[in-house]
């Protein structure tokens, strides 16, 4: 029976090729970093927890509210994506530059994170 060596490509299925490093010892998902994917999932918080805003954002339901992620304080905000500041909404959505970071009692969507149908209700409040 021959000696199995490193290029011997006979593996378990299921099992990643050797070259590739086991999940727990992959490069962290971290901005600029090759497959990076954008967004803000980790690092966002659902507009329902926000009691003060069931008010102002009156116009969405609960089950909506639950779906507007608001980026968590200290985030920071995406080069080239498309925010609105959920306090001064009259001011309109905004493209960041990449140097904002998110601060104590700003809260921020980013269109990328939010439905279409929302976003639109959120841009386009009640008069």
């Amino acid at each position: 029976m021959p000696k199995r060596g490193p290029s011997d490509h006979r593996r378990k299925r299921g099992r990643p090729p050797p070259e590739a490093p086991p999940p727990e010892l992959a490069p962290d998902d971290q901005r600029g970093a090759p497959g990076h994917v954008p967004g803000h999932a980790d690092e966002s918080y659902p507009a329902v927890w926000a009691k003060d805003l069931h008010g102002r954002l009156s116009q969405l339901t609960r089950d909506q509210l639950a779906q507007v992620p608001i980026v968590a304080q200290g985030a920071t905000l995406e080069k080239g994506g498309i925010y609105l500041n959920l306090d001064v909404r009259r001011r309109g959505p905004f493209t960041a530059t990449g140097s904002e970071t998110v601060r104590p009692g700003e809260r921020y969507v980013a269109k990328r994170d939010t439905a279409r149908e929302i976003w639109n209700q959120l841009i386009h409040p009640p008069q």
